[in-house]
């Protein structure tokens, strides 16, 4: 009813109001098939049992609102309490001291939770008591006033039916939940591209060597699949580089500035970022900072058409050329990689 010009909102589709995902063919972008790796459907529900993983959780609609409620989530196991600094300090590269919130099967939290059988907080907007015989179980959503914010997910949860499986694996029926959003003051990812920059960008951050004691990150695009991150072609130790004479390194983003900075290094702005609506000017999230001078010229000089091979012999003179100043441009190269700005993949 509009007839005293007041706008009307359809309630119905709350908490997740966001954008409709428009059906794009994501695997065949070059995000997916230079830095992704399709892994299996089922491998997912015993990652996060095992505790083996990390997932950046992908579907349907963005949560409108304070709250990632399973539409827009990272998840992990609540038993480590460990996982709450590893998601603080690598995967979102923000403060140590930010706690992290359960989801939990609404049948189940009150034997958790110092509440009642039938009490619920759908919107992750209650503060609970955790049990004393409970704290021990999902330690990594328990605050130090042993209190937890969760959200209860109920069978009736239509567009939450992806997420209650996973609950309905875990023993007990709890998984930490915390919003996709991994860059400097990024809001919670929307599109399907902007959720696959923002999983490779805690990649990204991901401490060297990649140890198998780290957790393996894996992405869940909903319809659009499983994946882990793409294992970089360019030892990340080494600089050791077997496919240095065929592979033409080349930059992704069309359009960048570089910047100078106050000390004499060189930043680069990516303009054309990969959730269209940034404002890359104002947010600075498509900024990368050059380790130094013959980084930021190396960058400008993958043009597509140079082998790795001979934009390494352009940077030193003939009589210094060696395999070690090689490996010196390739892991430039490599952490340039990793940072989504430079292809190498013909």
């Amino acid at each position: 009813n509009n007839k005293n010009n007041f706008i009307t909102f359809d309630t119905s589709i709350l908490p997740f109001a966001g954008a409709e995902i428009v059906s794009e063919n994501v695997s065949d972008s070059i995000l997916v098939r230079e830095w992704l790796t399709p892994i299996q459907d089922d491998a997912l529900p015993s990652a996060l049992v095992n505790d083996t993983a990390i997932v950046f959780w992908y579907q349907g609609r963005a949560e409108f609102g304070p709250r990632a409620l399973g539409h827009r989530s990272i998840l992990a196991s609540p038993r480590d309490p460990f996982v709450v600094d590893y998601i603080n300090k690598v995967i979102k590269g923000r403060e140590d001291f930010r706690p992290l919130a359960p989801a939990v099967l609404a049948e189940c939290a009150a034997e958790l939770f110092e509440i009642s059988a039938n009490e619920r907080s759908p919107f992750m907007s209650k503060v609970w008591r955790v049990r004393p015989e409970a704290r021990s179980l999902i330690p990594a959503c328990v605050h130090v006033d042993y209190t937890a914010r969760p959200q209860t997910v109920e069978k009736s949860s239509n567009q939450l039916d992806r997420y209650r499986s996973l609950l309905e694996a875990m023993h007990p029926p709890v998984l930490l939940d915390t919003s996709f959003n991994t860059k400097r003051a990024e809001p919670i990812v929307e599109t399907p591209f902007g959720a696959i920059s923002s999983f490779l960008n805690a990649a990204a951050r991901r401490p060297l060597p990649l140890e198998s004691r780290n957790r393996k990150l894996l992405l869940s695009l909903a319809d659009f699949g499983l994946y882990a991150p793409a294992d970089c072609p360019i030892d990340l130790s080494s600089g050791y580089f077997p496919l240095n004479e065929t592979i033409l390194p080349r930059r992704r983003h069309n359009k960048y500035e570089l910047l100078q900075t106050t000390d004499g290094f060189y930043r680069l702005r990516v303009l054309d970022l990969d959730e269209e609506l940034e404002d890359p000017n104002r947010t600075g999230r498509g900024d990368f900072y050059f380790k130094d001078t013959i980084e930021a010229e190396l960058y400008v000089a993958c043009d597509g058409f140079t082998t790795a091979s001979e934009l390494a012999a352009a940077f030193y003179d003939e009589d210094e050329v060696s395999s070690t100043k090689e490996a010196e441009i390739y892991l430039r190269l490599a952490r340039m990689w990793r940072a989504t700005l430079v292809v190498l993949r013909n």
